[in-house]
């Protein structure tokens, strides 16, 4: 849930992420995303959905550098609660995130070097001024989630 927050992932229904039972030991399980078309942009909770039930409109922008640069992370801890700046549909399920889950998945992916960075953004065929903006952006995060160690 973390990593969709840092990416600004708002497509969250059930068939883009799964739990998958992984590797020789009894238990162990990999949770993966498998869509993330719909990141790198803003996340917005549309004022029609207030009032109903549905819940399949747009909840954000994809793929948009100024909106992406645009939309903060974290707002603030309160006891081992992280408030992030999230406007989606699911702010339930974000407020169950701790401050460990945060360190956690920040520290796993503050391992990624600038080329492995650089080299997704690149497959993707991102220009590289694009690259770097989206990769400040990312690593920001990264480093605004690491800062809660000491909080």
């Amino acid at each position: 849930m973390v990593a969709n927050l840092i990416l600004n992932n708002w497509d969250w229904k059930t068939s883009n992420n799964k739990v998958y039972a992984a590797g020789a030991v009894p238990g162990h399980q990999v949770y993966i995303v498998r869509d993330l078309g719909a990141s790198l942009g803003k996340t917005t909770f549309p004022q029609f959905l207030k009032w109903t039930p549905l819940r399949m409109g747009k909840q954000g922008s994809r793929n948009d550098l100024e909106d992406f640069e645009a939309q903060g992370f974290i707002k603030g801890v309160e006891g081992d609660r992280v408030k992030f700046d999230y406007k989606g549909i699911n702010t339930r399920l974000v407020e169950t995130v701790t401050v460990q889950d945060v360190v956690w998945t920040c520290g796993l992916m503050s391992r990624l070097s600038a080329q492995q960075w650089d080299d997704a953004f690149r497959a993707a065929a991102y220009q590289p001024a694009e690259r770097q903006r989206f990769i400040a952006k990312l690593k920001s995060k990264i480093d605004q989630g690491l800062a809660l160690v000491s909080s």
